[in-house]
């Protein structure tokens, strides 16, 4: 089973490289778990556990209001088509649906901001760690031969999963 997984996951991760091009994962990106070290690569290729404080999550299945800016509206439903078509979002059972709005990035681009507090998710789902390095972690292991780069990373957190949950440890009541 964990041996079916590695290989389903790391051929959609070789898969993706290969359609990328020099400056663009235009077929997504994805973590190469196996580079990580082994007592964490299990994790990172099946994502973030999620616990659930209470018993049910909420039910939300109020519409995406439409930007007032029909540019903008257009610009943000672009962003989402791509999510879609680079597998970061997948079809499948929705319980509630996650509202987002589109933030302007620059002059022309715009970024899309999931807002999971509307459908009070936030309140509901919690999860014990997410580690990212702090600043202040990174200049411990800095030296006078240290080499600093700025790097925009753009849909970096795309690639850290949350868990998969089947439907009936999620809702039990819906079977």
């Amino acid at each position: 089973m964990e041996l079916e997984k590695d290989i389903k996951l790391g051929r959609d991760a070789w898969e993706r490289v290969a359609s990328s091009t020099w400056w663009n994962w235009d077929a997504g990106s994805m973590m190469f778990f196996w580079r990580w070290a082994l007592p964490f690569q299990a994790k990172v290729r099946d994502g973030t556990p999620l616990f659930i404080y209470h018993l049910s999550l909420p039910v939300n299945t109020s519409k995406e209001q439409d930007n007032p800016f029909p540019m903008r509206q257009e610009q943000l439903k672009e962003e989402v088509n791509q999510l879609r078509t680079k597998s970061y979002i997948g079809p499948g059972f929705v319980l509630s649906v996650l509202n987002y709005f589109g933030v302007p990035k620059g002059e022309t681009d715009i970024r899309v901001v999931f807002d999971a507090t509307k459908c009070k998710l936030n309140t509901t789902l919690w999860t014990p760690n997410f580690f990212l390095a702090t600043i202040e972690s990174n200049m411990m292991n800095a030296d006078t031969e240290t080499w600093m780069n700025d790097l925009d990373l753009g849909k970096m957190f795309l690639n850290f999963w949350l868990g998969l949950m089947k439907r009936s440890d999620l809702m039990p009541e819906l079977l």
